[in-house]
């Protein structure tokens, strides 16, 4: 499939989203034939990161775009977090770590705000959680894997997230 293709049958203005079909192609180890079976995924927004093969979803970045993401997902999921690294996070005393799970435990998703507002220091939470277990494990929800691929000197990085 060509770049004018790809622009095409995916309505992709944007270079560096036509791009991401090339980079996702070739982490999937596709044929040239079989590039057009890619399509924009049903998922919102529509900005050409979000990519479809058969009914298999994936989300290819780029490096800053992986890194906003993965912030996004960490906070809407603190109440997940186990309950030591909120407190470290908190810079609160272990005792706490009680008082912490207790709250996540009954409010789930709701305590992500109160958790948000009791952090430290937001970006270094948040680059500690990717320190630890990775962008791949907030990114891609089917296996937890990032993939790079570099496609015409631009890095990608791609996320099964079914």
């Amino acid at each position: 499939m060509c770049m004018k293709h790809a622009k095409e049958q995916l309505g992709l203005e944007d270079q560096n989203d036509r791009l991401r079909v090339f980079a996702l192609a070739e982490c999937l180890g596709l044929e040239d034939d079989e590039i057009e079976a890619v399509k924009l995924s049903d998922f919102e927004p529509q900005d050409g990161s979000y990519l479809s093969l058969d009914k298999q979803e994936y989300l290819v970045l780029l490096d800053k775009e992986a890194d906003e993401h993965c912030k996004e997902e960490i906070m809407q999921s603190l109440w997940a977090f186990n309950p030591n690294f909120l407190v470290m996070g908190m810079g609160l005393e272990v005792e706490a770590e009680e008082m912490i799970r207790f709250f996540a435990d009954k409010k789930c998703e709701d305590a992500n705000e109160v958790f948000a507002k009791m952090l430290k220091d937001e970006d270094e939470f948040v680059n500690k959680a990717i320190e630890a277990d990775g962008r791949g494990h907030f990114l891609s929800k089917y296996d937890g894997a990032e993939h790079e691929v570099i496609v015409d000197d631009v890095l990608f990085f791609i996320y099964r997230i079914n």
